[in-house]
């Protein structure tokens, strides 16, 4: 269930990420701004989740 949970949020990552350098290609810098909050979450509930199961944080890259 842990690393289903992780691959989970590591693919919603990897798909913002290839939404923002979308955005970046369009000069939509709103769009990049919200993407950009959306992936900082994102990563923040990966280095908890890895902190929880791994008793450290595992940065996503």
């Amino acid at each position: 269930m842990i690393e289903g949970v992780l691959n989970e949020i590591k693919k919603d990552l990897l798909a913002k990420k290839k939404q923002y350098q979308e955005a970046l290609a369009r000069h939509e810098f709103l769009e990049q701004q919200e993407i950009l909050q959306e992936i900082k979450q994102l990563k923040k509930q990966w280095d908890e989740w890895m902190r929880d199961t791994t008793g450290r944080a595992g940065k996503f890259k």
